[in-house]
């Protein structure tokens, strides 16, 4: 996988991968990369195919300082409009 980008708040991360033209988004606290408590990490995969699609969710999220356990219910509601 190559890494695109990372968007950070203070503690949390928001990096950006691609694959096969596919990005991903992996949220988690600092220090907690592969944690699997869902209150520290969040990976989604196949997020979207748009570049500019998942840049803007990315920064949307860190301008918030968005947690983990958030992420997947505002991938819903981001994806829905």
């Amino acid at each position: 996988m190559k890494k695109e980008n990372i968007y950070r708040s203070p503690v949390i991360y928001y990096e950006i991968e691609e694959d096969n033209n596919s990005y991903h988004l992996d949220v988690y606290i600092e220090g907690h990369k592969n944690s699997p408590l869902k209150n520290l990490h969040c990976k989604l995969s196949d997020f979207t195919n748009d570049i500019e699609r998942i840049h803007c969710f990315a920064r949307n999220l860190s301008e918030n300082a968005a947690l983990p356990v958030h992420i997947p219910e505002l991938a819903e509601e981001f994806l829905s409009f």
